[in-house]
């Protein structure tokens, strides 16, 4: 402490005139330092510095007032913003629980290591009576004893401190689970923790702890799953490394981390300027939460993103390799794509040549080391060639008019929705940590396999299994999707079945994949973030547009998937060459000018291609210079804003995200010129109000897929039976359809099961 003040005030008294020495003992007169049982506790009054700095006397300047200005300036006011409420207790507080830690750590070191041990077996004479063996027996006994109460001590300790840090930095007093805290830190404790070194004692305590055995050793992951229905079962789980009270130490020292640099730039340089961030990286894997941590720590810095260099993603790759696929090494890859909804190009270019495709000037070393990851760690994705649903008959029946002839993904058009397929590397043996493919068997998981596509002789890829996305998908919300995978249950068969399925073995590894497939279209999205030529080139072969549409108009997917389908529509396929985002001006209209103005004169951009722009390498996607380029994705939007009926309902998170996705693609469709006519305007204008006014919103409210609602009952209505997979839905007149909004019309579906 005299060290830092003294460098702090050396400034000062070098500009005095006159002798003027600063030393410790200005220092602890201004300060007051009391020295008590080898502590230094900071017990100084700051009204009385303020008081003397209010009163601006002027010179000459007394040197302890001039060093106490300064001090006060600089290091209380910006540093450490004493106006703040308590601020001697918090600053007693945080020095209590440093040096707690300091002490655990001395305790650690002096009884030779953390965890007890049992007495090895020594040399006993053989005259050794059973009288003293006994008695040897039982002293060596007790010693243990001791130690193992000590350890635990120490380690409840620990966990009542590392608790109440998280509680003191998050404002949460109330907080009965540390680990589940959620909210924001407070800026100004942050600032406190580091100042004070508490951040610096935490870290050493961790290494200590590591030092003396307390640490998880062997990786995890949640995809561990035990299947009931397999014969050939996984060698059983080995006991675990620690206690479980030793588990939650560690992982709240990961989570008082986590909340000492959330959303704070200079924590986050402090972490990075002392090489902390290898310490979390040595972490992952062992469910700790460091994983999150780190995409914390990398999530709203760029500085700290530009500094991830390939050998820590070449480490989360090798993660998906042993452990399976777990989202959480997907997230951190997403976090270092994008900071603060800016693109990070480099690290766009580097995720893209990792996970991806390693580009055609790669060297033969990144080929030989990433050349197979996106086959080995990613869910590939397809088309099927027959249809599964049929788009609203009002939609087909303007393009049988020939209204709009100019329209991407015209074959969904004329054949319908098509199903998704999807595939993995996988085996015929049970899957288990360490193995060299993805997960488990099709079968494993009771998924029928749809179509099996041999590879070519000579090759060494496996055999691919394809199977349905929507059959693999809704485990994720079965609520909504459950009855739709199961047409011969009954409608609320989830209610009765929901509780012991979720318990199966089977259910859960389905969500594994579901939730990995998730987040891998998020991670794509991220890496086509505004407009990446390299990343959108490489995914628009697999990721067509007319796969993704069907992904949007399958109401058989979960929300969450359709939600990630939509921004990845917008990233990949919206916000590219050729097309440019404007503004319309002016931003207010007034609806009479709406309702009555003839086409083209409403101030709305207006897309139009000029030819000049391709150039010869451009695709038949971007030559479509009709602005009914995107009629698909309005009516989707306008079908399911109408469906929606201006309801949601809060409780229900992925319908309300999904129809968040469906807006703001809605209005990435009005800025870039695709929605540019008065009546395609009123069209969308009228469902998007009633979603708008939250009058009909609920807290809470049955779980009902309202999209396949509608299907059934327009179904019901009609006198003739349904229309057989692949064939057209008759075209009927769009004024049966485009009703008003309150009238009850819905838009029309087709739906079949896809054969097996």
């Amino acid at each position: 402490a005299d060290n830092t003040c003294n460098m702090l005030l050396e400034p000062v008294a070098q500009g005095m005139q006159g002798p003027a020495k600063v030393g410790s003992g200005t220092v602890r007169a201004l300060l007051r330092f009391e020295d008590a049982n080898g502590r230094l506790w900071l017990s100084f009054d700051p009204k009385s510095v303020k008081k003397k700095h209010d009163e601006r006397q002027r010179p000459p300047m007394d040197p302890l007032f001039a060093a106490g200005r300064y001090l006060y300036n600089t290091v209380v006011l910006e540093v450490l913003d004493v106006t703040q409420p308590d601020f001697v207790g918090h600053l007693t507080s945080i020095v209590c629980w440093r040096d707690s830690f300091i002490d655990v750590v001395k305790s650690f070191e002096a009884s030779g290591g953390g965890k007890p041990k049992e007495s090895e077996a020594t040399d006993v004479s053989a005259q050794e009576t059973d009288e003293d063996h006994a008695r040897r027996m039982s002293r060596e006994a007790s010693g243990l004893d001791a130690q193992r109460n000590n350890h635990e001590i120490l380690i409840e300790l620990l966990i009542r401190i590392t608790s109440e840090v998280i509680r003191f930095l998050t404002g949460e007093t109330k907080l009965k689970d540390a680990l589940k805290c959620s909210k924001r830190s407070i800026p100004f404790r942050q600032n406190l923790v580091r100042e004070l070194k508490f951040l610096d004692a935490s870290v050493e305590l961790m290494d200590c702890l590591r030092r003396n055995g307390i640490e998880v050793t062997r990786l995890t992951a949640r995809t561990i799953v035990r299947l009931e229905n397999l014969e050939e079962q996984p060698d059983e789980e080995p006991l675990p490394e620690l206690t479980p009270e030793e588990m939650r130490c560690l992982k709240l020292i990961v989570q008082v981390w986590r909340c000492s640099f959330q959303d704070s730039r200079v924590n986050e340089l402090y972490f990075l300027k002392r090489g902390w961030m290898d310490t979390i990286n040595d972490l992952n894997g062992k469910a700790l939460g460091c994983a999150d941590c780190l995409s914390a720590l990398v999530s709203n810095n760029a500085e700290l993103v530009r500094g991830i260099g390939t050998s820590m993603l070449q480490r989360f790759c090798e993660f998906i390799q042993i452990l399976g696929p777990d989202e959480t090494w997907l997230n951190f890859m997403r976090a270092i794509c994008s900071c603060l909804g800016q693109a990070i190009p480099e690290k766009q270019e580097l995720v893209l040549q990792v996970m991806y495709s390693v580009g055609d000037f790669a060297t033969e070393e990144a080929r030989k080391k990433w050349g197979g990851n996106r086959e080995q760690l990613l869910l590939a994705v397809k088309l099927s060639e027959t249809a599964k649903l049929q788009l609203p008959a009002h939609s087909t029946a303007q393009v049988n008019l020939g209204t709009y002839p100019h329209i991407v993904g015209q074959s969904l058009l004329r054949k319908g929705i098509c199903d998704l397929h999807v595939c993995w590397t996988t085996n015929v043996a049970p899957w288990a940590v360490g193995k060299n493919w993805l997960y488990f068997h099709p079968l494993h998981l009771e998924l029928p396999i749809l179509e099996d596509e041999v590879p070519p002789r000579g090759s060494s890829n496996p055999t691919r299994h394809w199977v349905s996305l929507a059959n693999l998908a809704w485990v994720l919300q079965p609520e909504y999707c459950y009855s739709l995978q199961h047409p011969f249950d009954p409608l609320d068969g989830w209610k009765f079945k929901g509780a012991d399925i979720q318990k199966t073995g089977i259910f859960k590894a389905r969500s594994v994949l579901a939730r990995f497939f998730v987040k891998q279209i998020e991670l794509l999205t991220e890496m086509c973030l505004q407009v990446n030529v390299n990343a959108i080139k490489e995914l628009q072969h697999e990721y067509s547009f007319d796969l993704i549409c069907c992904a949007l108009w399958d109401y058989t997917l979960p929300p969450d998937m359709r939600r990630a389908f939509a921004e990845l529509l917008s990233a990949l396929w919206l916000d590219r060459h050729p097309h440019i985002s404007v503004q319309f001006v002016p931003r207010c209209f007034s609806w009479s000018e709406i309702s009555t103005s003839a086409p083209g004169r409403l101030w709305l951009p207006s897309f139009e291609l000029d030819s000049a722009t391709l150039d010869e390498n451009h695709i038949d996607f971007e030559a479509v210079s009709s602005s009914t380029k995107f009629f698909l994705l309005v009516e989707h939007a306008r079908n399911h804003l109408q469906i929606c009926r201006g309801q949601m309902v809060h409780a229900h998170v992925g319908p309300s995200n999904y129809t968040a996705a469906v807006v703001k693609l809605l209005k990435e469709l009005i800025q870039f010129g695709f929605v540019n006519t008065g009546d395609k305007f009123v069209g969308v204008l009228k469902p998007l109000l009633a979603c708008l006014d939250g009058r009909s919103d609920l807290i809470d409210g049955p779980q009902v897929n309202l999209e396949a609602t509608a299907a059934l009952n327009y179904e019901k209505t009609q006198d003739r039976p349904s229309t057989p997979s692949g064939s057209l839905t008759d075209s009927v007149e769009s004024a049966d359809v485009a009703q008003p909004l309150l009238s009850g019309a819905f838009p029309t579906f087709r739906w079949t099961t896809p054969r097996v």
